[in-house]
């Protein structure tokens, strides 16, 4: 794929810029504040990490927009953080991680959210089960139509999830 296909964005803005200027990609701001500009523009959406880190709103907000951006017949390839990974969450070493309440959350509701506690914006660590994101997608994107799931599926630490857009 010719590289001036490529479109590129971080909420860490430099690094997004970076990142496109070393791959001779686009820099594109984020979907959020890009408005109507990319709908039905992409065949491709791949969300490395990206719901990792978000509330469960901000995932809704991005995943509409993700949606849209998408051309008939597009694909979103997303990774998150899933039981498996909640599983074994001392692996990450973050002290301040409640892994009881994160095993309970993630048991009773599907998903669980802790922001960073060193961070300025609203970020930090999130998990979904892989139920829970199913009826998030149904309920944020009902033209996303499942293609595959891979626990796990990303270096042995996130799940992977396909979607097609089959309608509008």
């Amino acid at each position: 794929m010719p590289s001036a296909q490529i479109h590129v964005c971080d909420a860490i803005e430099h690094a997004a810029r970076f990142t496109a200027n070393e791959f001779g990609a686009r820099y594109v701001p984020l979907l959020e504040q890009a408005g109507d500009e990319f709908d039905g523009q992409f065949d491709l959406v791949y969300l490395l990490s990206v719901y990792s880190h978000l509330r469960r709103d901000m995932v809704m907000a991005n995943l509409r927009k993700v949606a849209a951006a998408l051309k008939q017949g597009g694909v979103a390839v997303i990774t998150l953080q899933g039981q498996g990974s909640a599983d074994m969450a001392e692996r990450y070493k973050l002290y301040w991680l409640d892994k009881t309440e994160l095993l309970q959350s993630l048991a009773r509701d599907g998903y669980y959210y802790t922001k960073y506690p060193y961070y300025y914006a609203e970020y930090g660590m999130t998990w979904f089960t892989h139920a829970a994101f199913e009826e998030l997608v149904r309920e944020t994107a009902p033209g996303l139509s499942p293609v595959s799931f891979h626990p796990m599926g990303l270096d042995g630490h996130q799940d992977v999830v396909v979607y097609r857009k089959v309608a509008v």
